[in-house]
C-alpha cells in the first residue's frame, strides 16, 4: 500500500508498506518506508519520477518450515548443535557433547546442513543453535534499517485515476553487512 502527498509540482512524499510472501518457502517479509518523489519531466500523459527514502525491512523465517530447518530429518539428532559457518548459508553441526565457544565458524570441514531458503545475511546472525527434540524450531525475525531508491513512471488513464509501474532497489543493513532486495510494483493510483 502507498499514500502519497504532493509537496509541490515536482516533489511528492510517499509512505510505503510492501508485504513479501515467498509461497512455501518458509520465508516472508515486510518493507515500510518513506520515500521522496521527484518528478524527471513531465508530458500530457506520462511523468518519470525518481525515488530515494529509508525506513525498515522485517524478515522472519519459520525454523521449522520443510524449506528451512525442517528438511533436517533425522539426519542429525536432537541436541546437535549447529554454528553458522561465516559468509555462507551453511551451519556446522556438532554432535556429543562437543564444545564450542564462539557464535560462528570460520572454516569447517565436518559435516554442515546447507539452509538454501535463507541468505548468509540472516543465517549467520541466528548465531548458535541446538536442534530440537521433535524438530518444533519456532519463527526468527530481524528488523533492520533500510535504504530504498528506485524510480517509476506515473502513466494518466483518465484525470483522476493513474498507473504507475515501479523498480527500486531496498539495500537493508545489519550487523556490519547489507543485503539488496529488488522490488518491481505495478499502482493503480487516484488523484483526490
Amino acid at each position: 500500500m502507498n499514500l502519497a502527498f504532493d509537496a509541490t509540482d515536482r516533489v511528492a512524499v510517499e509512505g510505503r508498506g510492501l508485504s513479501v510472501m515467498q509461497r512455501g518457502s518458509g520465508a516472508m517479509g515486510f518493507e515500510a518506508t518513506g520515500t521522496m518523489l521527484v518528478t524527471i519531466a513531465r508530458g500530457p500523459k506520462a511523468a518519470p519520477y525518481a525515488a530515494i527514502g529509508g525506513g525498515i525491512y522485517r524478515a522472519s523465517f519459520d525454523l521449522g518450515s520443510q524449506a528451512m530447518f525442517g528438511a533436517l530429518g533425522s539426519q542429525f539428532g536432537p541436541g546437535t548443535m549447529m554454528v553458522p559457518i561465516q559468509g555462507t548459508s551453511g551451519f556446522g553441526m556438532m554432535s556429543g557433547g562437543t564444545a564450542f565457544s564462539g557464535n560462528m565458524l570460520t572454516g569447517w570441514n565436518g559435516p554442515t546442513f546447507d539452509s538454501s531458503r535463507m541468505s548468509a545475511f540472516y543465517a549467520n546472525r541466528l548465531g548458535q543453535m541446538t536442534v530440537p527434540a521433535g524438530g518444533q524450531w519456532g519463527m526468527r525475525s530481524f528488523t533492520d534499517p533500510a535504504l530504498t531508491f528506485g524510480g517509476g513512471i506515473r502513466l494518466d488513464v483518465t484525470e483522476r485515476f493513474y498507473v504507475t509501474p515501479d523498480v527500486r532497489a531496498l539495500v537493508v543493513f545489519g550487523s556490519g553487512d547489507r543485503l539488496t532486495r529488488a522490488t518491481m510494483t505495478v499502482g493503480l493510483g487516484y488523484r483526490f
